[in-house]
C-alpha cells in the first residue's frame, strides 16, 4: 500500500483550553425530586501533572500533533428502533441509559467541538468510533455533512410528531416545551417554550479543514449499538409504525432484543411517515460513506483508503518522517456493546507493527473499544477470538509502540502499560461529545534522544458563555448544561471527567529503542 504521510504542522493558534479555565456545576436554578438542576459555570484552570519519569530537558528529534474526537451518538430521536416506548419495569436491560435530554442538540455540540479542533492546529483528527448513534443512513450523513462542512440535519423530523413533542402521549423522554414534564419533576430540568422548532432546524457547519481520520464504533456498526444489523431491523426502521408501548402480554428484555426483535416492537403503535434514509447501513456501507476527495492525505479517511480498510476497518497511516498510525476495528458485529479481539485481527495489527518497526517509525495504535472493553465473545466460537489481555501483551513486545488512542468508556483516563526499563505503552482514552464533560482532548507525543513524552491537554467545546436559543454558540453551551445535570452520565457520574491525571498530563517515559540508537 502506498502511503502518503501527513505533513506535520508548525505552529499552532492559541485557544482557551481547560488549563486557563474549566467548566463545571454552578447554582442551583430547580430542584427536582430526584436531583437539582444546575447553571454551568467557570471554574479553575487545570495545570499539567508530570506523571512517569523524570523530565528530559533535551529538544524533541520529532514531534506530532492529534486532536482526538470521539463518541458522538449523532442521533435519530425519532427512529421506530428506539426503545422509548418500554417500561422499565417490564424490561430487563439497560432501557433509561439510551437516551439523553441534550441530544436533540449533538449536531450543535459537534459542530462547536470541529470548531475547537480546527483552532488547535494540530496535523491529525482522530475520530475514534460511535459517530452515530443506531447505524441508519441519515445519520451518517448527518455526522459525513458535520465533519466535511455544509448544511446538517440534526435528526429531530418533525417535532410536532416525535417522543419530543408536548403531544406524544408517552413520556420516556423529556419534552422540553411540555409543562410539568416528568424529567422537569424529577430532575429540575427546565421548560423552553420554542426549542423544539430551533433544535429542528438544519444549520450549518464549517466541517474540519484539518485532515481527520476514523474507526467504527459499536454504535456505526449495530443496532443501537448492541444488536446485530438484520432485514427485520431495517424493515422496522424504515417502517410507518412508532411503538408507543411494548406487547402487554410479553416480558421482553435484552435476550429477546438481540434474536427476536419483532416481539419487543409488537405493542400499540403511532403512524408515522415511513422514511427510506433510516435504512441500516453495513459495516462495510459506513465505511465507503468516507470516500471523499477532498480527504487529503490520508485517502477515505482512512476507512476507505482501500478495500481491505472498507471490510476490515482497519489501515495504517503515516505521520511525518517518524510516525505511523495503526488502526482496527474492535466490534463483535454479532451483538453487545462491548468489543472483542479476532485472532485475524490480532494477526494484522501484529503485522502492522512489525512493518513500521521495520521503517523505523513508532507506532500509535487507534481503536473504538480501550484495554478494559475487549471481552465481549457473544456468538463468538472459542478458536476465532483471543484473549483480551493479549493485545497490549502485543503493545509491550512490539517495542516502538508508544501510544494507544480510544473512545467507548464515555470518560477520560490515561494509563500507563510499563515495560521493563522504564518505557512502555500510554493508553489515552478520551471523554465523549455526547456525554459530559462534552471534551476533545489535544495530544502532542515528542520523541527526545531518550525519552518518549506525552503531553495530553483536554479542551471544552467552542460554546457561548450563555444558553440560549440565538446562536449556535448559545445551543451548543444549552447542550452541555443538559449533559451536565443528565442524572446517569452527567456530572455526578464517577470517571466520566476523570480524575486529574486523567486530563492534563504530561507522561514522559524512556525511549523503547534507546539502546539500539
Amino acid at each position: 500500500m502506498t502511503r502518503r504521510p501527513v505533513s506535520l504542522a508548525s505552529t499552532a493558534t492559541p485557544v482557551t483550553s481547560t488549563v486557563q479555565r474549566t467548566l463545571v456545576p454552578g447554582e442551583v436554578l430547580a430542584a427536582g425530586v430526584e436531583a437539582p438542576f444546575r447553571r454551568l459555570a467557570e471554574g479553575p484552570g487545570e495545570p499539567h501533572l508530570p506523571r512517569g519519569g523524570r523530565p528530559d530537558a533535551a529538544e524533541p528529534l520529532a514531534r506530532v500533533r492529534l486532536g482526538h474526537l470521539t463518541d458522538l451518538h449523532l442521533a435519530d430521536v425519532a427512529s421506530p428502533l428506539r426503545l422509548d416506548f418500554v417500561d422499565p419495569a417490564r424490561w430487563s436491560g439497560p432501557v433509561p441509559y439510551a437516551f439523553r435530554p441534550q441530544e436533540l442538540l449533538a449536531t450543535r455540540a459537534v459542530t462547536a467541538a470541529l470548531e475547537t479542533l480546527d483552532a488547535l492546529g494540530v496535523d491529525l483528527v482522530v475520530q475514534t468510533g460511535d459517530a452515530v448513534d443506531n447505524a441508519q443512513r441519515n445519520e451518517v450523513r448527518s455526522y459525513l455533512a458535520a465533519m466535511r462542512g455544509g448544511r446538517v440535519d440534526p435528526l429531530l423530523g418533525d417535532p410536532d410528531a416525535s417522543p419530543l413533542s408536548s403531544e406524544w402521549p408517552v413520556q420516556r423522554v423529556w419534552q422540553p416545551e411540555r409543562p410539568g414534564n416528568a424529567y422537569s419533576e424529577r430532575f429540575g430540568l427546565p421548560v423552553i417554550p420554542g426549542l423544539l422548532a430551533e433544535a429542528a432546524a438544519t444549520h450549518a457547519s464549517g466541517g474540519l479543514e484539518t485532515p481527520w481520520v476514523a474507526v467504527r464504533g459499536n454504535h456505526d456498526v449495530l443496532v443501537l449499538g448492541t444488536a446485530r444489523l438484520g432485514d427485520d431491523f431495517d424493515g422496522i426502521a424504515r417502517g410507518a409504525r412508532k411503538p408507543l408501548a411494548g406487547d402487554p402480554h410479553a416480558h421482553a428484555g435484552l435476550d429477546e432484543y438481540l434474536t427476536g426483535p419483532h416481539a419487543v416492537y409488537a405493542g400499540p403503535a403511532a403512524t408515522i411517515a415511513a422514511d427510506e434514509a433510516r435504512a441500516l447501513l453495513g459495516p462495510r456501507e459506513f465505511a465507503v460513506a468516507h470516500r471523499d476527495d477532498r480527504a487529503g492525505p490520508v485517502a477515505g479517511h482512512g476507512l476507505a483508503s482501500s478495500p481491505d480498510a472498507e471490510r476490515h476497518g482497519r489501515y495504517v497511516a503515516d505521520l511525518g518522517d517518524r510516525f505511523r498510525l495503526v488502526a482496527f476495528d474492535t466490534n463483535n458485529h454479532r451483538g453487545m456493546w462491548d468489543g472483542m479481539l479476532a485472532r485475524e485481527q490480532l494477526a494484522w495489527v501484529d503485522d502492522a507493527l512489525s512493518a513500521a518497526d521495520e521503517d523505523g517509525r513508532l507506532a500509535v495504535l487507534v481503536t473504538h473499544h480501550g484495554s478494559g472493553f475487549l471481552a465481549n465473545d457473544y456468538r463468538m466460537c472459542a478458536d476465532e477470538i483471543a484473549d483480551p489481555d493479549a493485545i497490549v501483551d502485543l503493545l509491550l513486545r512490539r517495542r516502538n509502540t508508544v501510544a494507544w488512542l480510544n473512545g467507548h468508556h464515555h470518560g477520560n483516563q490515561v494509563r500507563i502499560h510499563p515495560r521493563p526499563g522504564g518505557s512502555g505503552v500510554v493508553e489515552i482514552t478520551t471523554a465523549a461529545i455526547a456525554d459530559w464533560p462534552c471534551q476533545v482532548r489535544e495530544i502532542e507525543i515528542e520523541e527526545l534522544p531518550r525519552s518518549i513524552r506525552i503531553t495530553t491537554t483536554m479542551h471544552h467545546a467552542a460554546v457561548g458563555e450563555r444558553p440560549g436559543l440565538d446562536t449556535p454558540a448559545e445551543l451548543a453551551r444549552l447542550h452541555h448544561e443538559l449533559a451536565a445535570n443528565e442524572l446517569w452520565r452527567g456530572a455526578g457520574r464517577p470517571g466520566a471527567l476523570g480524575a486529574d491525571a486523567d486530563r492534563n498530563v504530561v507522561v514522559t517515559l524512556v525511549h523503547p529503542l534507546a539502546r539500539e540508537r
